[in-house]
Order: C-alpha cells, then structure tokens, then sequence
C-alpha cells in the first residue's frame, strides 16, 4: 500500500526577496574586498572572485558587468595594467583584453552615444 505524501509547500515571494538580498549583499562585499586585494594578494583575490561567482550561480543571478570585466574569464586572474593587453578597435567599436597568464582573449562593443531598450 503506497502512503500519502503531502506537496512540499512553495515559497512565500517575500522570503525570495530576503534570500535574493542576503545574496548580493555578501556576493557585493566578496567582490569590493577583492578588488581591493587584487593587487597586494592576487591569489586571494581570485578566491574571493570565485567564491563571489558561485553565489551568484546558486542565487541565479548574474555578476554586475563592471566587476566581471576586471577579470579574466577562464583563470579569475584579476585584470590589471601587469596581468593584461588591452587594444581599442574604433572600426568595429570593440576593446580588446588578453590575459596575459592564460593567454585568454575577451571582446565587448561599445558606442558613442548609449541606445536604451526600450
């Protein structure tokens, strides 16, 4: 004979709320404290960059783009004038950074003026 099991009950929206606050706040302090160490304690920095990215990978939410671009994306070493190559593109409108440890390239555009989406 196979028991009854009652549905697990779903979470309240505010109780979302609050987990979604408590995780960027650490998420926000994880990544200050480790620009503030990238250049002193680098290996201490990408801990605390990786530590930061996977909290956001469990809370479900991306990394605010300005810290994501001061790191290199495959080795988390912090970016800075020592570890990187950076090149302007004004043709295509593209910047250029190389990392100089793992040799990783990243590009992104950008523009004049700002479009907004609306």
């Amino acid at each position: 004979m196979v028991q009854y099991q009652p549905r697990k009950k779903r979470q309240r929206k505010n109780k979302r709320l609050e987990r979604k606050i408590m995780f960027s706040e650490a998420i926000k302090y994880l990544l200050q404290q480790s620009i503030n160490l990238r250049t002193k304690n680098q290996n201490l920095s990408k801990e605390y960059f990786q530590s930061a990215r996977k909290m956001g990978m469990r809370g479900r939410f991306h990394l605010p783009k300005p810290y994501r671009l001061l790191f290199c994306h495959s080795c988390f070493t912090p970016l800075n004038v020592e570890s990187m190559r950076g090149r302007f593109n004004s043709k295509k409108k593209l910047i250029h950074y190389q990392c100089l440890e793992c040799g990783h390239e990243h590009r992104f555009g950008y523009s004049k003026n700002k479009s907004r989406r609306e």
